[in-house]
C-alpha cells in the first residue's frame, strides 16, 4: 500500500476495488532479496501476516 501515498493515490484493485490502506482481514507478504558475492542473490526469505481488527480494549 505504500503505492497509495499514504491514502492520497488509491490503488485500484484486479477486481476493480478502489483501495488506499490495508484493511481487517489482509493477508499482506512481504520479501526480499539482496546482492551477494560474484553477483549472485541472497534470499532474506518471506514473511506473510494477516490483519486484525484493533482490540476495544
Amino acid at each position: 500500500m505504500e503505492l497509495s501515498r499514504g491514502g492520497r493515490n488509491p490503488i485500484i484493485l484486479p477486481d476493480g476495488t478502489v483501495r488506499a490502506f490495508l484493511e481487517d482481514g489482509d493477508e499482506v507478504r512481504v520479501s526480499a532479496t539482496a546482492p551477494g558475492p560474484g553477483g549472485t542473490r541472497i534470499s532474506l526469505g518471506e514473511v506473510t501476516g494477516v490483519v486484525l481488527p484493533a482490540n476495544d480494549a
